[in-house]
């Protein structure tokens, strides 16, 4: 039980981090960012020690989508609000 409830308290801080964004309809639109999953990880590594894993459930329960870029980019599309 102790694990299910820790997952939970990463799950919320991603949740938090992902606040100051929303999901890109557009990978090309104006404002929209590429960030992968450690991208998002060591932002947030001062807070909290996370995994890939929860990373990446929370942003897709969120709304988040994968993107590969023809530049071989890939990662979250996200939108600043």
């Amino acid at each position: 039980m102790a694990k299910n409830k820790e997952i939970k308290g990463l799950a919320l801080i991603v949740a938090q981090y992902l606040a100051n964004y929303e999901p890109a309809e557009n990978p090309n639109d104006m404002g929209t960012v590429i960030r992968s999953t450690e991208e998002v990880i060591t932002d947030l590594a001062d807070m909290a020690d996370l995994n890939a894993n929860v990373v990446a459930n929370v942003m897709l329960d969120m709304g988040y989508t994968v993107v590969f870029l023809r530049d071989g980019r890939h990662g979250w599309a996200m939108k600043p609000r």
